[in-house]
Protein backbone atom coordinates (compact mmCIF):
# COMPACT_ATOMS: atom_id res chain seq x y z
CA UNK A 1 0.00 0.00 0.00
CA UNK A 2 3.18 2.46 0.33
CA UNK A 3 3.52 1.44 -3.59
CA UNK A 4 0.13 3.21 -3.71
CA UNK A 5 0.91 5.90 -1.96
CA UNK A 6 3.75 7.34 -3.74
CA UNK A 7 2.28 6.56 -7.09
CA UNK A 8 -0.71 8.76 -6.02
CA UNK A 9 1.96 11.32 -4.95
CA UNK A 10 4.09 11.40 -7.86
CA UNK A 11 0.89 11.48 -10.04
CA UNK A 12 -1.12 14.17 -8.77
CA UNK A 13 2.00 16.40 -8.39
CA UNK A 14 2.91 15.68 -12.26
CA UNK A 15 -0.70 16.85 -13.23
CA UNK A 16 -0.98 19.75 -11.01
CA UNK A 17 2.62 20.82 -12.51
CA UNK A 18 1.56 19.85 -16.25
CA UNK A 19 -1.26 22.18 -15.81
CA UNK A 20 -0.05 25.20 -13.88
CA UNK A 21 3.39 25.49 -15.10
CA UNK A 22 1.74 27.07 -18.95
CA UNK A 23 -0.04 29.05 -17.21
CA UNK A 24 1.87 30.68 -14.66
CA UNK A 25 4.49 31.16 -17.45
CA UNK A 26 2.10 33.02 -19.91
CA UNK A 27 3.01 36.80 -19.64
CA UNK A 28 -0.41 37.36 -21.38
CA UNK A 29 -2.52 36.34 -18.97
CA UNK A 30 -5.64 37.73 -17.31
CA UNK A 31 -5.18 38.29 -13.68
CA UNK A 32 -8.53 36.53 -13.05
CA UNK A 33 -7.19 33.43 -14.66
CA UNK A 34 -3.85 33.25 -12.42
CA UNK A 35 -6.38 33.65 -9.46
CA UNK A 36 -8.12 30.65 -10.31
CA UNK A 37 -5.30 28.51 -11.46
CA UNK A 38 -3.98 29.63 -7.81
CA UNK A 39 -6.76 28.18 -6.39
CA UNK A 40 -7.05 25.61 -8.52
CA UNK A 41 -3.26 24.39 -6.60
CA UNK A 42 -4.88 25.01 -3.04
CA UNK A 43 -7.64 22.84 -3.97
CA UNK A 44 -5.72 20.05 -5.32
CA UNK A 45 -3.16 20.34 -2.50
CA UNK A 46 -6.49 19.80 -0.31
CA UNK A 47 -7.37 17.16 -2.38
CA UNK A 48 -3.82 15.50 -2.42
CA UNK A 49 -3.95 15.93 1.35
CA UNK A 50 -7.21 13.83 1.88
CA UNK A 51 -6.06 11.09 -0.14
CA UNK A 52 -2.88 10.57 1.08
CA UNK A 53 -4.76 10.74 4.94
CA UNK A 54 -6.77 7.86 3.70
CA UNK A 55 -3.64 5.49 1.61
CA UNK A 56 -2.19 6.16 5.22
CA UNK A 57 -4.43 4.50 7.28
CA UNK A 58 -4.87 1.76 4.99
CA UNK A 59 -1.05 1.69 5.04
CA UNK A 60 -0.75 1.73 9.21
CA UNK A 61 -3.63 -0.53 9.48
CA UNK A 62 -1.90 -2.87 6.88
CA UNK A 63 -5.67 -2.95 5.08
CA UNK A 64 -6.92 -5.02 7.89
CA UNK A 65 -9.71 -2.27 8.88
CA UNK A 66 -12.89 -3.33 9.36
CA UNK A 67 -15.29 -3.17 5.97
CA UNK A 68 -17.45 -0.29 7.52
CA UNK A 69 -14.56 1.93 8.52
CA UNK A 70 -13.21 1.47 4.79
CA UNK A 71 -16.38 2.47 3.25
CA UNK A 72 -16.73 5.73 5.39
CA UNK A 73 -12.84 6.98 4.91
CA UNK A 74 -13.04 6.30 1.03
CA UNK A 75 -16.55 7.85 0.78
CA UNK A 76 -15.28 11.02 2.86
CA UNK A 77 -12.60 11.27 0.92
CA UNK A 78 -14.16 10.86 -2.43
CA UNK A 79 -16.89 13.23 -1.22
CA UNK A 80 -14.37 15.85 0.07
CA UNK A 81 -12.85 15.74 -2.98
CA UNK A 82 -15.54 16.54 -4.77
CA UNK A 83 -16.57 19.41 -3.04
CA UNK A 84 -13.13 20.77 -2.92
CA UNK A 85 -12.62 20.29 -6.41
CA UNK A 86 -16.26 21.97 -7.58
CA UNK A 87 -16.20 24.54 -5.04
CA UNK A 88 -12.82 26.05 -4.46
CA UNK A 89 -11.76 27.01 -7.93
CA UNK A 90 -14.11 29.55 -8.18
CA UNK A 91 -14.14 32.67 -6.67
CA UNK A 92 -16.78 33.67 -4.34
Amino acid sequence: SLSLLIYDLILNVLFTCMFLYPVYKSPNLSPRLKLIAKRTLIAAFIALLTSVVNICVLTVLHGKELGAICLGSCGLDTTVNALVRIFFPFPF
